[in-house]
């Protein structure tokens, strides 16, 4: 058959990449007929094609559905809070300007027309929550002493109410009906009621050890979430409570209400916040820790949050985070909310329905606040104080960037591919660093369709897509291909062991002494440890030669790839002696040509003896029976003699060792009865190959004769 011109050659190739669909029907087709296919493994592909690949790079202006798609999301500005470590409680005012309790120092910070100034400082380390007082001024919670301040309108913090057996104030909500604020507290998982005026009385104790979150109902029936259980009471008055649920987890970290329905963050941590956990920072007054590592668990792992709706007697999870907690929930609309997470620095939404959505992405950890309803929809940030604001309408600049893909080894590249509708542009970079560095290539010009990746060879490679042309731009899936450098396979363990034959008794035949040992086979099992570093299939081919050879014979066809690490070698065949076993891998399955690589790992000397040995110049005289074991290759190493058909008995050689391929014996022999008698002497060598002889004699004074 005529071959192709290169151009026919690129135009099939061209339509077969273009519909894979007809790449899988032909290979279906040849294998029916029974047509041998190769598809070569060794290139490989990065691919990202639903919510949690998306979910694992950086959003900047982007957000992510729970269907798998990466849409335009809203535009944010960021105000650095520079005096600050930590923007944990949020408080609109009237006028739209916005209060930020922050830390260290318990400052609040004023945020108006995109500025922030320093607004009030009180004696605390950190304000954790603030309400209105009806006369137009903040009340402030505190920790760790468990103080309400009272700041004015001009900023100036006095003592408002000092609670007793409190060193954590966790949130504030004011009663209008009752004319009291409610405070929860810890750690003694009490709530408070502070009238107008500063006094303080018990109005429910959870025992738990910290009462954290509290929201009234439409009815003014107070909704109080805690730490260490996780369990939500509602308090109807004073002292009078139930338990709507007991959540799995440690801590209900905050409740909210819309009409009839509730949404709860529900967190579970390694360590209880009583022992430092939780979202709260561990405090020490002479050296506190506002850092990352402070929030949730301490020292312990960052914890996994929930989104829960509850409705009358329906109690529903909406959303599961096995990598970040929730610290704050807020109503979005009668059906849905948004989740600030504590670890991931993102804010999500969620449904009733379970739909969701990466909303918004920061570059700090920690989404500590949130005021979003409104116009002017706002949040704080901890790991780094930032106010931010998000914008009307979409981002200008909507840009979504993989996590760093590692290819394991230095690879080159090839296509690039997705599926999405739009404007879309993607750009690639790599580099040999696992974080990317001024060591890696700059970000490739914007391909608009898909094509060659043009960065160059390395082990690590990221994706960026802009989305920022068309506000309506999605982005499904992609997919990066890359051929890594081949990598040599290693081979060990290589074991040989004889297999051994079932003993006589075993196979229903006459009795033999326990002392016997079972006969040897000519087989050989052989098993070895083979490795791919790059996960390559591995052929195997297996030699064989006499120590004294130089040729390695082959044990296997060379048509049929053996793949398995184990061999039943029979060695009938072949004379006895020493040999050794060579093991040979190839990962040609994966690696066609010049591209493939090897290993090999050769026995140590192994003796092959399928020989019996022999029992000879056997006598008797003077009550003695005399002869020799003698075998071509192998010590002896056991010898038995049996009188008339009966049992074995051991016996030693002449020297009493058994430690030579010759074994003379001489043992004293009597009987108890005169006449005809047949004794019969089995000599056993170290391969375990046996062999018996057998003399017939006469206990009166007549010569034996040998059968």
């Amino acid at each position: 058959m005529a071959k192709r011109s290169e151009s026919e050659h690129r135009r099939i190739v061209g339509s077969l990449r273009a519909r894979p669909w007809l790449q899988l029907f032909i290979v279906l087709g040849l294998l029916a007929c029974g047509v041998g296919v190769v598809v070569a493994t060794s290139t490989k592909r990065f691919e990202i094609d639903d919510a949690e690949g998306f979910s694992e790079g950086e959003l900047r202006g982007t957000m992510v559905r729970s269907n798998g798609a990466l849409v335009v999301g809203g535009a944010a500005s960021r105000l650095a809070l520079s005096e600050a470590k930590l923007a944990y409680s949020l408080l609109r005012g009237p006028d739209g300007t916005f209060y930020v309790g922050a830390a260290p120092d318990g400052k609040v910070f004023r945020v108006q027309q995109g500025k922030a100034s320093l607004y009030a400082q009180t004696q605390s380390l950190l304000v954790t929550s603030m309400a209105w007082h009806p006369e137009g001024e903040i009340i402030a919670g505190s920790l760790p002493k468990g103080v309400l301040y009272r700041i004015d309108k001009k900023g100036k913090a006095r003592v408002f109410s000092t609670l007793p057996e409190t060193n954590h104030i966790w949130d504030i909500v004011y009663s209008k009906s009752r004319k009291v604020f409610l405070v929860a507290t810890g750690p003694k998982g009490k709530v408070w009621a502070v009238d107008l005026r500063g006094r303080a009385n018990l109005f429910y104790d959870t025992r738990a050890n910290h009462a954290l979150c509290l929201a009234l109902e439409h009815d003014e029936q107070v909704l109080v979430g805690t730490s260490d259980e996780a369990i939500l009471y509602r308090v109807r008055g004073p002292g009078r409570g139930e338990v709507v649920y007991d959540f799995p987890g440690t801590e209900v970290t905050d409740v909210e209400v819309k009409g009839k329905l509730i949404a709860a963050a529900v967190n579970d941590f390694d360590k209880p916040r009583s022992g430092g956990g939780g979202p709260a920072p561990k405090v020490d007054a002479k050296r506190p820790d506002f850092s990352a590592a402070a929030f949730p668990g301490g020292e312990g792992k960052a914890g996994k949050g929930q989104v829960w709706f509850l409705d009358g007697p329906r109690i529903e999870l909406a959303l599961e985070n096995g990598k970040a907690y929730f610290s704050r929930v807020l109503f979005a609309d009668a059906h849905s909310v948004y989740a600030a997470a504590g670890a991931d620095g993102r804010v999500y939404w969620v449904n009733r329905e379970r739909e969701s959505a990466i909303w918004v992405d920061v570059d700090e950890r920690q989404v500590l606040a949130l005021a979003l309803e409104g116009d002017q929809p706002v949040f704080t940030t901890g790991d780094g104080a930032a106010f931010y604001k998000l914008g009307s309408g979409k981002a200008r600049k909507a840009l979504w960037t993989s996590k760093v893909l590692d290819a394991r080894f230095p690879s080159r590249f090839g296509n690039l591919s997705w599926r999405g509708k739009g404007t879309l542009r993607l750009q690639t970079r790599s580099g040999n660093t696992v974080q990317p560095d001024a060591s890696w290539s700059s970000w490739s010009a914007a391909m608009r369709a898909q094509g060659r990746i043009s960065s160059p060879s390395a082990r690590y490679l990221q994706v960026r897509a802009d989305l920022s042309e068309d506000p309506l731009a999605t982005l499904y899936a992609l997919t990066a291909f890359y051929l890594p450098q081949n990598q040599r396979c290693s081979l060990k363990s290589l074991k040989l062991k004889r297999r051994e034959r079932r003993s006589s008794t075993e196979e229903g035949g006459s009795d033999v002494s326990e002392s016997s040992t079972p006969e040897a086979s000519a087989l050989y099992s052989l098993s070895w440890e083979g490795e791919s570093y790059d996960k390559d299939p591995l052929r195997y081919r297996l030699y064989f030669r006499a120590e004294s050879q130089k040729e390695w014979r082959p044990m296997l066809r060379d048509e049929t790839p053996y793949t398995k690490t184990e061999y039943a070698w029979n060695t009938a065949a072949i004379p006895d002696g020493y040999y050794r076993v060579r093991v040979h891998a190839t990962d040609e399955l994966s690696n066609p040509g010049e591209q493939k690589l090897s290993c090999q790992l050769e026995s140590e000397p192994i003796l092959v003896d399928n020989h019996a040995p022999k029992v000879q110049k056997l006598a008797y005289r003077g009550g003695r029976l005399s002869g020799e074991a003698k075998d071509d290759t192998s010590p002896i190493a056991k010898l038995e003699y049996a009188i008339d058909g009966r049992e074995w008995h051991l016996f030693e050689p002449k020297d009493g060792l058994f430690d030579a391929s010759s074994e003379p014996f001489d043992l004293a022999l009597s009987f108890k009865e005169e006449g005809e008698h047949i004794v019969a002497v089995r000599a056993t060598d170290a391969a375990g190959n046996m062999a018996a002889a057998e003399l017939v004699l006469q206990t009166r004074a007549k010569r034996a004769s040998r059968r």
